[in-house]
């Protein structure tokens, strides 16, 4: 799922619900959103949305540019529709890409946030961080995976 936060010009609430489609968003009237698009319909599908709905500013997630390094992602819905592995990735990185650009090409701000994994895309990010910023990103935050001890490596 790709998280979206969404700041809406003229609307001016705080609260922050967890919906699932644009209109929905933009119905519930606050000003920060929390938007979780789905794989299957994803970012580049609800950009016109987005813009006609006067949206200034998005933030996306995106991990990696390879989907070489992408195959150790957790994928969820894509890899059900494509397969665990880069062919999932390189599905999931083009579409992210795709609704980079038209968000920029709609002078809509982005901010790219990217998880660093260690050993995972810890060497990746700057390559990230070049190519998000080439396509028109005002902002790369890249903030560590932070596990807890039930869930790390350690807990085996």
């Amino acid at each position: 799922m790709t998280v979206l936060g969404l700041r809406v010009r003229e609307i001016r609430s705080a609260t922050r619900p967890h919906v699932r489609h644009v209109p929905d968003a933009l119905r519930a009237g606050a000003r920060h959103q929390a938007l979780r698009l789905d794989q299957r319909s994803g970012l580049a599908d609800s950009v016109e949305e987005l813009a006609k709905a006067n949206i200034e500013h998005v933030t996306i997630t995106i991990n990696c540019i390879d989907p070489e390094v992408g195959k150790s992602l957790p994928l969820g819905l894509l890899e059900e529709q494509a397969g665990p592995g880069s062919e999932a990735a390189k599905i999931l990185i083009d579409r992210q890409q795709q609704g980079l650009e038209m968000l920029v090409e709609r002078d809509i701000l982005v901010k790219v946030n990217s998880v660093m994994i260690p050993g995972v895309n810890d060497e990746h990010l700057a390559e990230v961080s070049k190519v998000v910023k080439k396509k028109g990103a005002f902002l790369h935050n890249v903030m560590p995976l932070i596990a807890e001890r039930s869930t790390g490596p350690s807990s085996a």
